[in-house]
């Protein structure tokens, strides 16, 4: 027989199993059914699908911005130094200053340079004087050829006239030999004609010798000219040398007057005269005298995302704000140009806004903001951030049709945080799960339930 202090405790712990059982089933039947913090749970239901907060989906106007500093630099910054070096005789300008383009900005002295140009230009006087007895050297040589030509025409005229007179004495000889044979003439004329042969035959060698020393001197002095020629070419080039190395001091002297190369205004001075100004050729130590920046347009530089380089287009809509030094102000432009290729190190592209600059409110090395309209995207169906789920890289929604879920897979276009432009895969006008997709399954039964706006 069990004591009744032993029954009476079994019956109060098999009540305790009861009620708690009770109670987990009850609770189990609850799945979905909010239940404010703090509160008790509401009251027990039946079991059934479990209730999932839905949204309607709307179209929306939307744009894509990128927002990053922005630094104001001049259209055209130009340092300008000396190319060659030289004492500071006179700096016409200070920062500040407005310049047009060829103003005088200084002057530089170099008496070593000019010295060198009178030694130069007295070079070249030397040369030309050259130049002046190569041509006349060149003359006297034709002359020479000439006169040795001449010299040939006239030898071979002697020479016709000799070889007639040798070929008369010949003739001559032969009659004396035939009338002193005949007893016609004495024996002695017969040596006188002998005679007058052999003097016309050596005045023929004669002529002969004079024509072959008169074509040699013709050659000689036909490679005179020839001679004279080149020397004559020579002296020309030497002279033009001369001349180029005159043009080319006037240029270096030249570069002692430094000028501006474009409007602008002064933003730094480094030198005062009577200062002596390294050139600037091959010296990496070397200072700028001044610096000119056109500012009367300016170069707004950014460095946009990698992340959104694709949707960069030149034209994009930009506002300029957020400058400390010019409150509540907002300067609107578009993309002017960008880099065909990202920085290496910071893996970001170089974007610039040419913005105009007449009223110089925008000075170089001023920082402020830049907003980038990098795409529009216009009656776009919009959903929270909370509804999109991402499986294998794939996005999807449950969209509830009548009390079933549907998974279906979307492409978005936007995301901003807090809520998602969709591309394709749902309309306006769908209803789709707001949160807890992940606990949810394709063709699941729910209770859906329309969210209420937060």
């Amino acid at each position: 027989m069990i004591p009744t202090k032993n029954t009476t405790s079994f019956g109060k712990m098999n009540r305790r199993l009861v009620l708690g059982s009770a109670a987990a089933a009850l609770l189990a039947t609850q799945v979905g059914c909010p239940s404010t913090p703090g509160m008790p749970s509401p009251t027990l239901r039946a079991a059934g699908p479990p209730q999932v907060a839905t949204v309607v989906v709307a179209n929306q106007d939307l744009q894509h911005t990128a927002v990053m500093p922005g630094t104001v630099e001049g259209e055209e910054t130009t340092d300008i130094y000396a190319k060659v070096g030289g004492f500071l005789e006179e700096i016409g300008v200070d920062i500040g200053d407005t310049v047009a383009k060829g103003d005088k900005l200084a002057v530089l002295s170099n008496p070593e340079m000019a010295q060198e140009l009178e030694r130069l230009e007295a070079g070249a006087e030397s040369a030309r004087a050259i130049v002046g007895q190569a041509v006349a050297g060149v003359a006297q040589a034709e002359a020479l050829v000439e006169s040795s030509q001449a010299a040939i025409e006239e030898a071979e005229t002697e020479n016709a006239e000799m070889e007639a007179n040798f070929k008369f004495r010949e003739a001559e000889l032969k009659r004396t030999a035939e009338l002193v044979n005949q007893k016609a003439l004495l024996a002695k004329k017969l040596d006188e004609a002998k005679f007058n042969v052999e003097a016309a035959k050596a005045a023929l060698g004669t002529v002969a010798a004079r024509i072959r020393t008169a074509r040699a001197n013709l050659v000689a002095a036909q490679a005179n000219v020839e001679r004279a020629k080149t020397d004559r070419v020579s002296a020309i080039a030497m002279a033009k040398v001369a001349d180029l190395d005159i043009e080319k001091a006037k240029t270096m002297i030249g570069y002692g007057t430094l000028h501006a190369p474009f409007d602008g205004v002064v933003t730094q001075r480094m030198f005062d005269p009577g200062a002596f100004i390294k050139p600037a050729d091959g010296n990496s130590a070397a200072l700028p005298l001044v610096t000119i920046s056109r500012i009367n347009t300016v170069r707004l530089l950014v460095d946009l995302p990698m992340k959104e380089v694709r949707w960069l287009n030149e034209g994009d809509a930009v506002v300029f704000g957020r400058i400390n030094v010019l409150p509540g102000t907002k300067i609107e432009g578009t993309v002017t140009r960008f880099s065909a290729a990202l920085n290496s190190m910071s893996r970001m592209l170089r974007v610039e806004i040419d913005l105009p600059n007449n009223d110089r409110n925008l000075l170089p090395g001023y920082f402020g903001y830049v907003t980038i309209q990098l795409a529009e995207f216009k009656e776009t169906p919009v959903i929270p951030t909370s509804a999109l789920t991402t499986i294998d890289d794939r996005s999807y929604v449950f969209v509830v049709e009548g009390t079933t879920c549907h998974r279906r897979e979307v492409t978005t276009n936007y995301r901003d945080g807090a809520i998602v432009g969709i591309e394709s895969g749902i309309m306006a006008g769908d209803q789709v799960v707001r949160s807890g997709v992940g606990q949810l399954t394709d063709g699941q039964e729910v209770t859906p339930v329309p969210a209420k706006n937060e």
